[in-house]
């Protein structure tokens, strides 16, 4: 814990490790908490329950699993597999992101999701991104609250500093926003000098995906981003870089631990 923020180690920073081996890199670069991205076909062969154990024997929350992709394409009940490895691993929150044009149906898909993750202490972490259909803070608040309206309060909003940058935003955004209507933050850097065109979305999903940086290696104000959250929200160091992917995992670790560290300083 640093600055009394929970640092947790995002799935992403080390994509390429099987969830045994984040676990152990995790908990020796010293974070809190991890956050594990589940492949339904790669993963077929893992015993949730085992990696549960081995969460819990390291001392780590899991914080987050990744990711519920909503589409018009891709119906519900097509993710109740996955909300079945939520329930077997315990996250606290569950990372969700929607590719539907009609915020309605958005809504309405996510007040399912909610009830369906509620009985085992589970909540939404809703991510905006200029290249889906949730593009902004302004966009993601409003479905969230229009979802918590309907009866459903586990749910609540994923700050990436990447993407509010990228969507317009700022962390001044942030400054009428009640600390309950977010889920946690997720830092990287980036140079505010080479921001992809707003109406390219494969050019930014592409720097998301590729191009991201450790804390402090970049423009982005993430100083300004942190003094605007409660000092106990926890804090995901995001850094997923084509540069850094040949990097061992726990290089990439202790790197994305030490970089958040000298931000939070």
């Amino acid at each position: 814990m640093t600055g009394g923020h929970p640092l947790s180690l995002a799935a992403a920073t080390i994509l390429d490790a099987d969830h045994f081996t984040a676990v152990e890199v995790a908990g020796t670069a010293g974070f809190d908490a991890l956050g594990l991205r589940w492949d339904l076909d790669a993963d077929r062969g893992i015993a949730p329950p085992r990696l549960r154990r081995a969460i819990d024997d390291t001392g780590l929350r899991l914080l987050d699993l990744e990711v519920i992709r909503l589409s018009p394409d891709i119906p519900l009940d097509n993710h109740r597999r996955l909300i079945d490895i939520a329930e077997q691993l315990r996250p606290e929150w569950l990372l969700t992101v929607s590719h539907h044009r009609d915020p309605g149906r958005t809504c309405d898909e996510l007040l399912l999701l909610a009830d369906l993750i509620e009985p085992f202490g589970c909540s939404i972490s809703l991510e905006f991104m200029a290249f889906t259909e949730i593009r902004t803070l302004a966009d993601a608040l409003g479905i969230a609250a229009s979802v918590r309206a309907d009866g459903a309060h586990n749910i609540a909003v994923l700050v990436d500093a990447l993407h509010l940058d990228r969507s317009g935003g700022s962390p001044t955004d942030l400054r009428t926003t009640a600390a309950t209507e977010l889920s946690y933050l997720q830092i990287c850097d980036a140079d505010s000098n080479l921001v992809p065109p707003h109406d390219d979305p494969e050019a930014l999903a592409f720097e998301a995906r590729h191009g991201r940086r450790f804390p402090g290696d970049g423009t982005l104000p993430l100083a300004e981003l942190i003094a605007q959250v409660p000092a106990m929200m926890p804090i995901s160091v995001e850094v997923q870089s084509r540069e850094w992917t040949s990097a061992p995992e726990l290089t990439r670790a202790r790197r994305a631990m030490s970089s958040a560290r000298r931000v939070l300083a």
